[in-house]
């Protein structure tokens, strides 16, 4: 699924937008866990599951398996923005410039 692919109207809730907004700025760098996105948007843990895996259905977020921590151990899963999503903010940012 690419940005291209959503339909123009197509909505975030709040939620959904910090989440969003949080894993794109670590877009080249570095998956979050689901924990890590709960400290840095203050959402609650519920609120902050729902929205990645809202993000995740829709194409804007991805599950990364078998990640490895700076010391090489293997450190589990996180999420991180995808492509799609990372353009889907980028045009909206433009657009409300």
């Amino acid at each position: 699924m690419t940005a291209k692919s959503l339909p123009e109207n197509a909505t975030f809730t709040n939620s959904e937008l910090v989440v969003l907004k949080i894993l794109d700025e670590h877009y080249s760098d570095a998956c979050l866990y689901s924990s890590g996105v709960v400290d840095l948007t203050g959402l609650s843990r519920l609120q902050a599951r729902r929205a990645i895996k809202s993000l995740v259905r829709r194409g804007m977020a991805e599950l990364q398996r078998g990640l490895f921590d700076d010391d090489g151990k293997i450190a589990g899963s996180g999420y991180s923005c995808t492509k799609a999503g990372h353009e889907i903010l980028r045009n909206s940012t433009e657009s409300q410039q």
